[in-house]
């Protein structure tokens, strides 16, 4: 994997980062193409069975393509209220976290599109518990994607974070593919995910883990012209001094927003945010859009 992150003096900063991450927009996800390599997890190396490269498609379907606008919509309970929904559904690409639910009920807040969500292994497990292979786990989860418009999809996963997801992932994946769910499950590189917190490291912004949100922010300023930002807001209230919901789809208030995990600082990649947005790189709505 060949990705550029040398600065040049030359070039402002902000057009320097672009081009950097552009350096890399072809090896965020996991392709058939890698079968036999090794992977580094975060510690150590080790060798992935060719089951795993075997289930990744041959290329990914983000290689190659430009989309003028993209739309990222976080969960924050800062989109409540907000009527941004006509504004995020107006770009050509729309990303989400951790398997929202994307009803009727939020529409006029937080649209309706979606072609690409993301999900860890603490989401699948807190809404469909474990992982069977049996038909009310497959029923229960074809259910939620239509129920949530999230039918046709891409599901982005991080399986090499931690030790042991990767298997869980693997079963995940094959389990959807064999009952017939249209849903395709990319798979992120780690290479990739670590050169990024190199990257913004030397920028910075020296966080253990980056969050989904701010690694695909990082990952869309490659193949997105115009990158707008919703619902990333880690603070207790929003400009107006309104309490807010942790989530958009809580209905209790928070109490720290995230701004004590040890693992990654949500507030530190907020003010990186600010400074991608001054820049005129990213446009980070953080008010109503009415």
């Amino acid at each position: 994997m060949s990705c550029r992150f040398l600065l040049s003096p030359d070039v402002p900063s902000s057009e320097q980062n672009i081009r950097h991450l552009q350096s890399c927009r072809n090896s965020g996800v996991l392709t058939g193409s890698g079968c036999g390599r090794d992977l580094r997890f975060r510690s150590c190396t080790s060798p992935l069975a060719n089951r795993t490269y075997n289930t990744c498609s041959l290329t990914s379907p983000l290689a190659n393509r430009t989309y003028d606008t993209c739309s990222l919509v976080g969960n924050s309970g800062v989109l409540t209220g907000s009527g941004c929904g006509r504004e995020i559904d107006k770009a050509d690409f729309v990303i989400r976290f951790n398997l929202p639910p994307v009803i009727a009920h939020w529409r006029e807040d937080i649209g309706t599109k979606t072609h690409l969500v993301t999900t860890n292994v603490h989401t699948i497990v807190s809404k469909f518990h474990h992982l069977p292979h049996n038909l009310e786990w497959v029923q229960a989860f074809r259910n939620f994607i239509r129920n949530c418009n999230l039918q046709n999809t891409h599901i982005f996963t991080f399986p090499f974070n931690v030790r042991g997801n990767g298997d869980f992932f693997l079963k995940f994946q094959e389990t959807l593919k064999s009952r017939g769910i249209p849903n395709k499950v990319l798979m992120n590189h780690p290479h990739h995910r670590r050169l990024m917190s190199r990257f913004w490291a030397e920028e910075g912004l020296n966080e253990p883990t980056p969050t989904s949100g701010f690694y695909l922010v990082s990952a869309a300023l490659a193949f997105c012209r115009h990158v707008r930002i919703f619902g990333f807001w880690p603070f207790l209230t929003d400009r107006r001094q309104r309490a807010l919901q942790y989530h958009y789809t809580l209905n209790y208030l928070h109490q720290d927003g995230g701004l004590n995990n040890w693992n990654h600082r949500i507030d530190r990649e907020f003010f990186k945010l600010v400074e991608l947005y001054r820049d005129g790189v990213v446009e980070l709505v953080t008010d109503t859009c009415r």
